[in-house]
């Protein structure tokens, strides 16, 4: 009777599905229905472990938004992350999920089946992450110290490790949901499998180590698995690639293969079938006055030589900290902009959250924003740009006209020559005049940085101390004029 209704349940998941809803690659772009699919999407690392009114608030969340896809963790490795979470999945080599005789926890792969289910009402896809380069969750490193390794590398060399990661991947991949009665590798809501979250191998900077791991680690994936994409999941490091440097060269290791990844022979595998890159210049030592433009060039970067090898790619993890003395909104809403007009498929912002529980609850009901690049879904700057930008993606429109905003906040303290930098957005024609101006008197010459980002040096030597309104005005060649003003206090 068992096996009765399961049978029933994918007969009724296919009715709804369709089989024709697995995403594809298609002539280098992801297709879903046999149309192109381009998406905004997300990432929340703690739904496996989460009740429902916690998983349910992010993905109505990201239904709200427009969110068409959201990165997940599939994996909580070894017994002190197990214990820690109250939820067991792999919690020593060869256990997978509750030890038997153990009371009072949760199973994560059934929290995990909660969560593909209610994905899959809402229309949203899911990339399900597999382990972790950092020890957040157990990860490599856990891996390593179940078989006595004595690096963090010895994750891709170890044949015993090897063997113990591709149990784990086997069991979830062909694991049947609780709830729906689906197999995970025959479930559509399932977007992509990714191998690892940002790894790295700097003990082979040629590449070589990390490389020979994802060649064998895809190619088991799709042994067991031909209807989902397979995705690396790293951060996208070059390797010393002959005309790509970074802006202003600066975090100049992410170019030069220092963390052991070759993102372009990565891409080239045949078993990898999209790239994926992170951006967070704030961690990687970029300056403040530059994270707009790096990120940008960085992006730029990454879309011309995916196309250029015929493979989609997603942006899949990108932030600037809350606490930058910089509206991220528009560092936002700059880089999809440009992601979007070269072609890029997917983008992808770190992290979005939903309402709290118990100690993971702030002040304000929602998940505390412990790393500082939280969004939750509470009509701020950035989640109007964010939406905006997932009906661009989904449908061509909703992102018009030119535009003109400032990077620097509103109420910004300016110290000695301080660089006051604003951006340009030249959608339906060609700027033809600025004009800067302070306390309504014209004011220098803007100097653009590249990339639409405009910079005027202002400070005591050149201005009063005080309070004082800057402004912009932006003229176009089609006649429009755009305008955004600040108020700073020049100290």
């Amino acid at each position: 009777m068992k096996k009765v209704l399961s049978n029933l349940f994918f007969v009724m998941a296919a009715a709804v599905f369709g089989f024709n809803s697995f995403v594809r690659v298609e002539n280098g772009m992801f297709t879903l229905d046999g149309k192109p699919f381009r998406f905004v999407g997300s990432n929340c690392y703690y739904l496996h472990y989460k009740g429902n009114r916690m998983i349910d608030s992010v993905l109505e969340s990201a239904k709200n938004m427009g969110i068409t896809v959201l990165r997940v963790w599939g994996f909580l490795d070894g017994e002190k992350w197990c214990r820690e979470k109250k939820t067991y999945m792999h919690p020593f080599p060869g256990i997978f999920g509750v030890p038997e005789g153990l009371k009072g926890v949760q199973d994560g792969f059934e929290r995990l089946d909660y969560v593909v289910k209610k994905a899959g009402e809402l229309g949203i896809k899911l990339i399900i992450v597999l382990t972790n380069n950092w020890d957040d969750f157990g990860g490599m490193s856990q891996y390593v110290k179940w078989f006595e390794g004595t690096h963090h590398d010895d994750f891709y060399r170890n044949e015993e490790i090897k063997g113990e990661y591709k149990k784990y991947v086997a069991y979830l991949i062909n694991r049947v949901n609780t709830y729906t009665g689906v197999a995970y590798k025959d479930d559509p809501t399932i977007m992509a499998w990714e191998l690892a979250n940002e790894p790295r191998c700097e003990t082979d900077k040629t590449g070589n180590t990390l490389l020979e791991w994802v060649r064998e680690m895809s190619a088991y994936v799709k042994s067991l698995d031909s209807n989902h994409l397979v995705a690396v999941g790293d951060e996208g490091f070059f390797n010393g690639y002959k005309g790509f440097s970074p802006y202003a060269g600066e975090a100049a290791w992410t170019y030069n293969g220092w963390s052991g990844v070759d993102w372009k022979r990565l891409l080239l595998l045949e078993t990898v079938d999209f790239g994926t890159f992170h951006l967070y210049p704030s961690h990687w030592g970029v300056s403040l006055e530059n994270y707009a433009q790096w990120g940008a060039k960085w992006i730029e970067d990454h879309v011309k030589l995916a196309k250029s090898l015929g493979k989609p790619v997603v942006l899949e993890e990108y932030g600037i900290p809350k606490s930058a003395n910089m509206k991220r909104a528009v560092v936002y809403e700059l880089w999809n902009d440009l992601f979007y007009k070269l072609g890029g498929d997917g983008a992808m912002f770190w992290m979005l959250a939903g309402v709290g529980e118990g100690t993971d609850r702030d002040k304000d009901g929602y998940y505390p924003d412990y790393d500082g690049f939280r969004i939750v879904d509470d009509g701020s700057e950035e989640v109007s740009v964010l939406k905006r930008y997932a009906r661009l993606f989904a449908t061509g429109e909703g992102v018009e006209g030119n535009e003109v905003h400032f990077l620097t906040p509103d109420g910004s303290e300016i110290k000695e020559r301080s660089p006051v930098q604003f951006v340009v957005f030249e959608r339906s024609s060609r700027l033809t005049k600025l004009s800067f101006l302070v306390d309504d008197e014209l004011f220098g010459s803007p100097v653009g940085t590249g990339y639409g980002v405009f910079r005027v040096m202002v400070g005591p030597s050149a201005i009063e101390k005080g309070e004082h309104v800057l402004k912009v005005i932006a003229e176009f060649e089609d006649g429009t004029v755009a305008k955004a003003q600040i108020r700073v206090k020049v100290n």
